[in-house]
């Protein structure tokens, strides 16, 4: 064994040193120990929370500013921007919740992480907070954020200016990524910044500015110059305004097109050549001396749209700017075969009432049997009194006379047509047609047959029925002999039985005393009674729809007029 390896470890030296670095050590524990128990209760240096420097505060003083930051900031607001869209949003609307006693309690306390003292000496930082947020609040908050700063993309268009095509560009939409704006919106609320950027993704419209173009230089072509066209041994020629009047640039499946009323473009060129719009005759069905008439239809030459289409694509083509135009041949709504098979030839039900002799009531009647004459009804089809009349106005001819109103015998404008409707009712009603609407008088006169007549008022009571044969029909009307007489003409198809009632129920007529200064007196007319009234149709083994009708009659009290007991106003 060698002099060395006998000497003992620990020597005098050794140990001398060992005890010294462990007094360093020790102390330098405790120093530390110290250090961070006199720190655990201070905010490290350059600490800020939402904008404020909370640096070396205590615990409690951190707190308390903490929360007076935080009450302050939820009012206010803070701008989200998406490219030139701005909106703005508060925390307050989102609904962030922070607890402020937690949030200090991470940044102080007591700890043997030597990078708390560090930062306690050396500086924070600002404190990115992670709140907790209402989710009611923060959804509602961030839909209203999106509805204002969202942006659909706008199209590339087209548009005419006279003939000038002219192009808007498209631009880009925006649509707002809810869950990202939302974390970027509660970052700069925690950093107290103003402004934040949302987070976004641009949407691309569906007609770039390009395409726009190209259908702008195609359109321009199209009314560059006037186009002509030849048919039938004549000319005629479309400016390029008038094409652009009609010519829209619409948004089809994701592309831009270009469309041109060509209908509308053939009816400018048909004005131009009378040749070319000849429109078609249809056949006339009309009741002349008793008999009726038909005059025959004969078609017709005009200019269609898609023939028009096809004649511009030529010309177009052409360096003169010049096609030949195909013509087409129109038919009439109604031809001569269609009117006569639709079986207008005889007389199948014939009505008429008495009427008493005034001039302005009886022009009423005339002007009324003139305009339901010769409207033809085809089969399937309702007629109506006041559309067949027309407007109940003096301008169309119309007089005042007597009617009755709520009971009471006036005066008012197309007086006495309610005796058109009744002759036209029981025309119709022994025709066998479905009578669809009708309203009988309230009071009951002697010309017209008990529960089976009606009254006229524009708007308010209507006369309608439906023709329900296989085939066409028309009024005939006219005055004469003292009486208004209605015709059906058409072709017998349905066997008519008819009851009506005797009066049920009689309530004698009074007299009632009137104090208004505007009444009219009037005697006593018919009694109150109830009627009703039936009808079978039939065709074969076919049956109609069955008519059962029961009606009150109002008795028709005479008026006395007391203006002398008129009541003399206080005062």
């Amino acid at each position: 064994m060698s002099e060395a390896e006998k000497q003992p470890f620990f020597t005098p030296q050794r140990r001398r040193i060992a005890i010294v670095t462990g007094v360093v050590i020790a102390v330098l524990l405790g120093t530390f120990v110290v250090l961070q128990a006199i720190v655990a209760d201070k905010v490290p240096a350059g600490t800020t929370v939402l904008g404020k420097d909370i640096s070396h505060l205590s615990s409690t003083e951190a707190t308390t500013v903490i929360e007076q930051a935080f009450q302050a900031s939820l009012t206010q607001p803070i701008t989200v921007q998406a490219e030139d869209q701005s909106a703005q949003v508060t925390a307050q609307e989102l609904g962030i919740e922070l607890d402020a006693q937690e949030l200090v309690s991470s940044l102080t306390g007591f700890t043997l992480n030597p990078a708390r003292l560090w930062h306690n000496f050396f500086g924070g930082q600002a404190v990115e907070l992670s709140p907790k947020m209402a989710p009611q609040a923060r959804d509602d908050a961030m839909r209203k954020l999106s509805a204002e700063l969202d942006r659909e993309p706008t199209n590339a268009a087209v548009n005419f200016a006279d003939t000038t095509a002219n192009v808007t560009p498209s631009s880009p939409g925006i649509t707002v990524q809810v869950e990202g704006t939302s974390d970027a919106v509660v970052r700069a609320w925690s950093m107290g910044a103003a402004t934040v950027e949302a987070v976004y993704e641009s949407v691309t419209p569906e007609v770039a500015t390009a395409q726009a173009e190209e259908a702008a230089e195609t359109a321009r072509k199209l009314v560059e110059a006037p186009l002509t066209f030849e048919a039938a041994d004549q000319s005629g020629s479309l400016e390029g305004k008038e094409i652009a009047a009609v010519t829209t640039f619409d948004v089809e499946n994701g592309a831009l097109k270009m469309n041109t009323d060509w209908e509308k473009l053939a009816a400018v060129l048909g004005s131009k050549v009378a040749q070319w719009a000849q429109p078609a005759k249809d056949a006339k069905i009309y009741i002349k001396d008793s008999k009726p008439v038909i005059e025959p239809s004969a078609q017709g030459v005009g200019v269609v749209g898609d023939k028009l289409a096809a004649a511009v694509e030529a010309a177009l083509a052409s360096p003169e700017r010049t096609a030949t135009l195909e013509l087409s041949v129109t038919k009439p709504a109604l031809t001569t075969e269609q009117a006569n098979q639709l079986g207008i030839k005889e007389i199948v039900s014939e009505f008429s009432t008495p009427h008493n002799s005034n001039r302005d009531r009886n022009a009423n009647l005339a002007l009324g049997m003139k305009n339901i004459s010769n409207v033809l009804i085809k089969p399937g089809e309702e007629f109506s009194l006041e559309k067949a009349l027309g407007p109940v106005t003096a301008e169309a001819g119309f007089r005042s006379s007597g009617v009755l109103v709520q009971g009471r015998h006036e005066q008012a404008l197309g007086g006495g047509l309610s005796q058109v409707c009744v002759t036209t009712l029981n025309a119709a009603f022994f025709a066998g047609y479905d009578i669809t609407e009708h309203k009988p008088h309230s009071r009951y006169f002697n010309r017209y047959p008990m529960g089976r007549e009606c009254t006229l008022w524009t708007g308010v009571h209507d006369l309608k029925f439906t023709n329900n044969t296989p085939y066409g029909m028309m009024f005939q009307g006219w005055l004469s002999g003292g009486r208004v007489h209605v015709r059906v003409w058409s072709t017998k198809y349905w066997n008519v039985e008819t009851t009506t009632s005797g009066k049920m129920g009689i309530t004698p007529a009074k007299v009632v005393h009137n104090p208004n200064a505007n009444c009219h007196a009037y005697p006593p007319g018919n009694a109150g009674f109830s009627v009703r009234v039936t009808r079978k149709t039939t065709h074969g083994d076919k049956t109609g729809k069955p008519i059962n009708w029961s009606w009150r009659y109002q008795p028709d009290n005479g008026v006395v007029c007391d203006k002398d007991k008129l009541e003399k106003p206080e005062g």
